[in-house]
């Protein structure tokens, strides 16, 4: 599998994971049996998984782990899973809407911010980069991100 940080330590940790298959959602959790990191990717074997025939059906899905069985977050750092829900305000208090998901690119992670509607009253998608000075504050507790968004990215 291709881990979204090659370095986390997470799969090293984790004895258990869930496989969500990439069409059907169906979810499965499988105990680690081995794993080992190689070439920026895991190689992971499962319990109950003994050939790859019976991988098969599950190729091509996502891996999670149960948020209690990761490692906490570093300081300044946090999980791809905790940010998805975050309610995204400007540092002048108005709502951009919510983190839908977290595009893991290259140069930096963006968010994908859903909810803010547009002159029209169609929702629109607002694509943030996940960085500093952009994201001034992250409290999780409240489940709010405060955000200060370059000129033109919010309205242009």
């Amino acid at each position: 599998m291709k881990p979204f940080n090659p370095t986390s330590p997470t799969l090293t940790i984790c004895d258990r994971v869930w496989l969500v298959h990439p069409t059907s959602g169906q979810r499965c959790s499988f105990r680690v049996r081995e794993k080992r990191r190689h070439k920026g990717h895991f190689l992971l074997g499962f319990e109950g998984i003994e050939s790859l025939t019976a991988l098969e059906p599950w190729i091509g899905s996502s891996v999670e782990a149960d948020a209690d069985r990761v490692p906490a977050a570093g300081a300044g750092e946090v999980y791809h899973f905790e940010v998805v829900g975050l309610e995204v305000r400007t540092v002048a208090g108005e709502s951009l809407g919510t983190v839908s998901e977290v595009m893991d690119l290259p140069a930096q992670d963006v968010w994908v911010i859903r909810g803010r509607h547009d002159a029209t009253g169609k929702p629109r998608e607002i694509l943030l980069p996940a960085v500093e000075p952009v994201v001034r504050e992250i409290d999780l507790g409240a489940r709010i991100a405060i955000v200060d968004p370059p000129a033109g990215l919010v309205d242009p």
